[in-house]
Order: C-alpha cells, then structure tokens, then sequence
C-alpha cells in the first residue's frame, strides 16, 4: 500500500514581486491528473470528506488558510497533515479515510488520479474498515 507524504513543490521569486510555484505530471505528481476540483468559501472548522477512495491518488494543496487532514488506514492507524502553504502538497493514496478541517476562508485544491465516480467512493466508516 502506498502512504501518504508531503510534497514540495518549486519556488520561485521573491518579496514584494511574488512567487511562482508549479506540479508537473511525471515529476512532483505520481500520477496523470484527470480530475481537478477546489474547495472554498467555507466558516472556520468546517469539515469535508468523511469518506475513503476505493482506488486512485490525490494531492492536496491549500492554495489559502489553514487546512489540516485527519487520515485513517484500514488497519487503523491514524495521520494528521496540516497543510497552510501552496508550497507544499499532501499525497494521499486510495484506502485513507479523510476528514478535512477548514479554517475560514481557506482554500484547498485537490488534483485526482480519477474523474468522478460515485462507485469509487466508500461513505461508512465501517464498512471502509472492513474492506
């Protein structure tokens, strides 16, 4: 199984000018993007996910705000990623259930080995467990 890590993206730039950071497919992306979505316009501590992937990648990355990501293994061993830079990307493998924290006004945005499948998805932690 894979585990999930953090990913550093290049920076480029600098104060007061900005900076320029970027994810290629085949160099910080361990997989073909098929699916890109963002979350936000959320209150502070709102929670997202509560479900698991069957199969297929993702990476996380807060584009704004603090983000922090509770994942479970099937086998039940706990992570937390707190994620509140556009430097950095969580890689999170298929079979980690997540619950995501929000901070106000953040922004997460995820990039998806898969395109949207309802069948791809697991929504009860028990049976997740089970799997």
């Amino acid at each position: 199984m894979n585990l999930p890590y953090i990913i550093d993206f290049p920076v480029y730039g600098s104060a007061p000018d900005g900076f320029l950071s970027f994810a290629e497919t085949g160099g910080q992306i361990p997989f073909d993007i098929k699916r890109t979505y963002w979350i936000y316009g959320n209150l502070n501590n709102t929670t997202r996910g509560g479900h698991a992937h069957k199969k297929g990648g993702q990476v996380l990355i807060a584009f704004g705000g603090n983000i922090i990501v509770n994942l479970t293994s099937q086998s039940g061993e706990e992570k937390q990623f707190i994620l509140n830079s556009p430097e950095k990307g969580l890689y999170l493998p298929g079979k980690y259930w997540r619950n995501v924290i929000m901070s106000e006004h953040s922004v997460l945005v995820c990039l998806a080995s898969e395109a949207y499948d309802p069948e791809n998805y697991i929504s009860d932690f028990n049976e997740f467990l089970n799997a």
